[in-house]
């Protein structure tokens, strides 16, 4: 290798770096098939999920360096819709009662309920 350094006026550090620079790291192109596999089979996976999958797999990576792949092949991951329990079970086998609140006169001296839910003695 010195020989082809020398005969090329070249620094064998050059020759190195721009050998490097050159030549795909094989384990590159493998990480960068393996993570559009994750990707794509747990949809909301984001860097720290597929990072931390790889290493239980027992791969080399690190979580910037799958951000930079990810970013880099527009690899995104799905957010997930927030869980909102449903308001009312309007199927079950129980007795419906009316609601009578609507039908009801105010005649004298009542506790008022205002829009914070506090309890208020009526004025007057």
């Amino acid at each position: 290798m010195e020989w082809i350094c020398w005969l090329a006026r070249d620094s064998r550090a050059g020759y190195c770096r721009a050998w490097q620079a050159t030549e795909p790291d094989s384990e590159e192109m493998e990480l960068r098939d393996h993570i559009p596999r994750i990707a794509l089979a747990n949809r909301c996976y984001g860097y720290r999920r597929i990072a931390r999958q790889s290493k239980n797999e027992g791969r080399l990576v690190n979580r910037k360096r799958v951000a930079r792949l990810m970013k880099f092949d527009n690899l995104l991951a799905v957010r997930r819709k927030a869980f909102r329990p449903p308001t009312t079970d309007s199927k079950h086998g129980l007795r419906i009662h009316l609601n009578l609140a609507p039908r009801m006169k105010v005649t004298g001296p009542q506790l008022v309920v205002d829009s914070r839910h506090h309890l208020h003695p009526p004025k007057g």
